[in-house]
């Protein structure tokens, strides 16, 4: 996210990608976010360079718990 957004706009963002993260998806489908990079405020903690973070959502109102980071090595080894 540019730090060159207005703050009305950032909030916005924030805001609607926190509600993503604590709505669990249909049953029997995962959800995939991809991004550059997440701001601090998201709470998704220090994600390391080309890593991921799997979260799994509380529902409406009960946040989310980020259950695992990984390295792209770490990603990597899952499939072999």
């Amino acid at each position: 996210m540019s730090g060159n957004l207005p703050d009305e706009e950032r909030n916005r963002i924030l805001n609607g990608l926190q509600s993503r993260l604590k709505t669990a998806p249909d049953q029997g489908w995962n959800q995939v976010i991809i991004g550059h990079s997440f701001p601090a405020q998201t709470g998704l903690g220090e994600i390391p360079n080309m890593g991921t973070v799997i979260v799994k959502p509380g529902g409406a109102g009960n946040g989310y718990q980020v259950v695992r980071r990984l390295s792209l090595s770490e990603l990597r080894a899952i499939g072999n």
